[in-house]
């Protein structure tokens, strides 16, 4: 259906703004993303009620997947991050610390005003912060029957999706599957998604993945006082994951 995609003509590895990578993707991503798959398919993240799903663990392993990193996909699959409702939030909490959060919610501006008094009381305010991390930020998208079928140059298809979509990175998953990884900036994260819907691709699986290149070490006061700020954030529901410049003990 696709042609022969691994020849040397849909090697592409670099343009102006968005790098390509037609070649397939390695063998424990492959796995990971047929993981995902058999859980959609077959509707359980339950081996004993999804056959499809039991086969795949089965191939995972006797190619040397650990049982714990497959537990961690699917669990992390049957957990997911929804591409429309996911905002990423900069905050800077005092002089020192950095902190980017993953929410969900239906409107930015309202988990903002939410969070407004919270920010007030520890002296935080929102900020610019993605600069002082190191981000993935990865969108599993699955193209379409007719859009595979459609287009003779697979190849060119990527690109042009990469760059409608304003990806960062375009990398080939899975040719039998039709998958593709599209990186991109974490502000553009919805829009990506949204704009790759459009092109009639259907988004798998999502992950946002920030780390700190300096992390610093607080007081015991400042630290308890982060703590504390923690602490409130965690309990606004919207919340799904901090990550910061702190280095703890």
């Amino acid at each position: 259906m696709y042609g022969n995609l691994c020849s040397d003509v849909f090697k592409y590895k670099k343009n102006t703004a968005i790098q390509y990578n037609l070649e397939e993707a390695r063998s424990t991503e492959r796995l990971a993303h047929r993981l995902r798959l058999a859980v959609l398919e077959g509707g359980s993240i339950y081996p004993k009620q999804n056959a499809a799903l039991k086969e795949t663990i089965r191939t995972a392993i006797k190619k040397g997947m650990q049982v714990k990193k497959i537990s961690k996909i699917i669990d992390d699959f049957y957990n997911p991050l929804d591409p429309f409702c996911t905002h990423i939030v900069q905050l800077r909490i005092g002089l020192k610390i950095c902190a980017i959060i993953t929410v969900d919610c239906s409107s930015l501006q309202k988990f903002k005003r939410i969070l407004q008094p919270l920010l007030k009381r520890f002296r935080g305010a929102f900020s610019t912060v993605l600069p002082f991390f190191n981000c993935t930020n990865n969108v599993e998208a699955l193209m379409s029957e007719k859009t595979a079928l459609n287009f003779k140059d697979l190849a060119n298809r990527l690109m042009q999706d990469g760059l409608t979509s304003k990806a960062t990175a375009v990398e080939m998953l899975d040719y039998e599957t039709g998958a593709v990884n599209f990186k991109c900036d974490p502000v553009q994260l919805k829009s990506t998604c949204q704009t790759l819907k459009k092109r009639g691709y259907h988004i798998l699986h999502m992950n946002c993945n920030f780390i700190a290149k300096a992390p610093i070490r607080l007081t015991c006061q400042e630290n308890g006082r982060y703590f504390k700020f923690l602490t409130k954030l965690l309990e606004i529901p919207h919340v799904i994951k901090i990550y910061d410049n702190v280095a703890f003990n």
